[in-house]
């Protein structure tokens, strides 16, 4: 085996170690067990003598019946000790095993990481738009314009446009670090400008927030992969930068950046290590792979690609344990909102009455599935990124006398769309600063609206806070072989509404009776948005009551 293939699967064996090793003793996973509630695994040994009515890891309240053996889990660890055998003896033929490295990769993958995020392990993006951007904008003063390449000899690279930010909430304990001037831009996006790794640190160590955004959406991280500089790239991811956060109208990300100014493969390599989606797009269609200018550059982005880095750079709720909680109650019996009212004075919380930017939670009643009524108030928190939460944590925040772990208590779907994790899939998204669920879309609002769907109010409130538009004049579809350039909605790569970013919204019947998904418009029913919501994707548009065209 060549030395430098040896070195590579040994490290790659021992990421896998480190993400197995057990949270209490710090050792690799002996006789592991695995607490249903929140999917964290200890040894059986360290579970016993750990003597505790919660989990070791996440300190939620949990009984012995909800620790089981996870019997594939250690097989797992078995053959993966193998294969560290069989690597370093120099034995060749462990591909030849009916568990490899590739399949131990995967089901590790896909087993540790689903409790962490369900979006991660999504289907690869398609096939792009490869027309090349068009729109052009002046780039911010004092920094290096970003470009989207064409692809096409005969034309120049064209600048891509940017938009604006609203401000975020400042931390009360360190007002002066986060406070941003007129760009957005706070004292540690300058100072990354700068390239000040001693400032930079200081900063971090204050309490500065990393993931901060400007009025274009730039992120620290953005300015240093922009800048080049590698060392405090390397420094923010390592103090909790997400490394796929997009920009706002363009959608860039910090890998894009690092391949669109100054094509810096060294700092796209150190991003996709830490986590960098090398698939994930620009507002017209790009990867980072498509950015690549030689095979050997998509191969260097492919092997700095690991299983599990990813994972660890998906933000972890318990980061935001020290924020304001505000109680929103849905759906909830006059006994339930007094056990509320209880609940909320015991964590020194606010109740709302109706749904605003500050709320935490939405606290409703969920059926033994875990499975809640589909109200105004759940759906707004759905798009919000709120916890959507299934009575019984208050009951159990009482019974314990503090706030526990939501994890296990967040509400699987709706009863309509039961056991869908559309709560789940919402809250990551914005954890992750991701855009809203109809970014890129618009809609236009055809004809009435009556009960059971919602009224043209509640569906401009639900559209917009999504991150969609409403047209005032109904959409006209384009001619076939069109020269205009279509932005792709962010969250409908993969889906029938990639290329189709008008969406004509209706009750009973579409304009002239007739249907459409042609053009980049097409037709659906209104009710087609909540189902949208409830579940955190983009479904088929549904097209009931006339013909297609």
């Amino acid at each position: 085996m060549d030395p430098s293939t040896k070195d590579v699967i040994l490290e790659r064996i021992q990421s896998l170690e480190e993400a197995l090793k057990c949270k209490i003793c710090s050792n690799l996973l002996k006789d592991p067990v695995v607490i249903q509630k929140c999917g964290h695994s200890s040894c059986k040994q360290c579970s016993v003598r750990h003597k505790s009515s919660s989990c070791p890891v996440c300190d939620i309240p949990v009984t012995t019946r909800d620790a089981l053996d996870d019997r594939p889990l250690r097989e797992l660890i078995v053959q993966l000790q193998l294969l560290r055998h069989l690597v370093q003896e120099g034995e060749c033929a462990a591909a030849a095993f009916f568990l490899g490295l590739e399949e131990v990769c995967l089901y590790f993958r896909n087993r540790i990481l689903e409790f962490r995020d369900p979006l991660y392990g999504k289907d690869p993006a398609g096939e792009e738009d490869q027309r090349p951007p068009t729109l052009t904008s002046t780039p911010k003063p004092g920094r290096p314009a970003r470009t989207l390449p064409t692809f096409t000899p005969s034309k120049k690279q064209q600048q891509t446009p940017v938009g604006r930010v609203g401000r975020k909430k400042l931390s009360p304990s360190t007002p002066h670090l986060n406070k941003k001037n007129h760009k957005g831009e706070t004292l540690l996006h300058r100072t990354v400008i700068k390239g000040d790794m001693t400032r930079v640190r200081e900063l971090l160590d204050q309490g500065a927030e990393v993931n901060t955004q400007d009025n274009n959406g730039w992120t620290p991280l953005h300015e240093a992969s922009n800048h080049g500089h590698l060392e405090l790239a390397s420094l923010l991811l390592e103090r909790g930068a997400l490394p796929n956060v997009p920009s706002l109208k363009d959608l860039v990300t910090p890998l894009h950046d690092a391949l669109l100014n100054h094509y810096q493969m060294d700092m796209a390599a150190l991003l996709v290590s830490k986590g960098a989606d090398p698939h994930a797009r620009t507002s017209f269609g790009y990867t980072a792979l498509d950015l690549c200018r030689s095979e050997e550059d998509k191969n260097r982005l492919a092997e700095a690609c690991s299983p599990f880095i990813q994972g660890s750079t998906l933000p972890i709720h318990t980061q935001n344990k020290g924020s304001k909680v505000v109680l929103l109650p849905s759906n909830l019996d006059e006994g339930q909102k007094q056990q509320l009212a209880k609940c909320a004075a015991l964590l020194q919380a606010d109740l709302a009455e109706d749904f605003t930017e500050q709320v935490s939670h939405v606290v409703t009643s969920c059926d033994a599935e875990g499975n809640c009524t589909r109200t105004m108030k759940v759906l707004l928190g759905v798009l919000g990124g709120k916890w959507i939460m299934n009575f019984q944590w208050v009951e159990v925040c009482l019974e314990y006398g503090r706030r526990v772990d939501e994890e296990a208590f967040e509400a699987q779907g709706t009863k309509n769309q039961p056991s869908t994790q559309g709560p789940k899939r919402g809250r990551c998204n914005t954890q992750q600063k991701f855009p809203g669920l109809f970014c890129g879309l618009q809609f236009y609002l055809h004809g009435q609206f009556s009960p059971p769907t919602p009224s043209r109010e509640e569906l401009r409130n639900l559209i917009t806070l999504g991150g969609g538009r409403i047209l005032s004049r109904e959409p006209r579809p384009q001619p076939t072989g069109s020269d205009e350039e279509r932005e792709i909605p962010y969250h409908a790569v993969g889906t029938p509404l990639e290329h189709v970013p008008n969406v004509i919204l209706y009750q009973d019947r579409p304009p002239r009776d007739t249907h459409l998904h042609e053009g980049g418009v097409c037709t659906s029913q209104a009710m087609w948005v909540v189902a949208c919501i409830s579940q955190f994707k983009l479904l088929p548009p549904q097209q009931t009551g006339s013909t297609e065209k």
